[in-house]
């Protein structure tokens, strides 16, 4: 089995209603490998223990970082259950608008 088709299955438990079209890897991140679903929907995943942080507390500080600049930041869409402490981050992707 290939990375794609483990990200993918893990993203169908996840968000087991998302319809998946299209599929991307990105893998150059030094602590996360990203998954882009449908060109619109990133999925971040630590590729060792050290890289994961808590995604609820990410999330927070993106929310809060979108009231006080102007530059275009990630926009977390989905609310991050306590029950995924590897789950992966889903947000939008950042394209021109956020």
């Amino acid at each position: 089995m290939n990375d794609l088709t483990s990200y993918e299955e893990r993203i169908h438990e996840i968000v087991p209603e998302l319809e998946i079209s299209t599929l991307s890897l990105n893998r150059e991140g030094l602590l996360n490998d990203v998954v882009i679903v449908n060109d619109e929907i990133v999925f971040r995943f630590a590729k060792r223990d050290f890289g994961f942080k808590d995604p609820r507390e990410e999330a927070a500080v993106l929310r809060l970082l979108r009231s006080h600049v102007t530059l275009q930041t990630p926009e977390p869409s989905m609310p991050i259950p306590r029950s995924w402490p590897t789950a992966g981050s889903p947000g939008r992707l950042c394209a021109g608008t956020c």
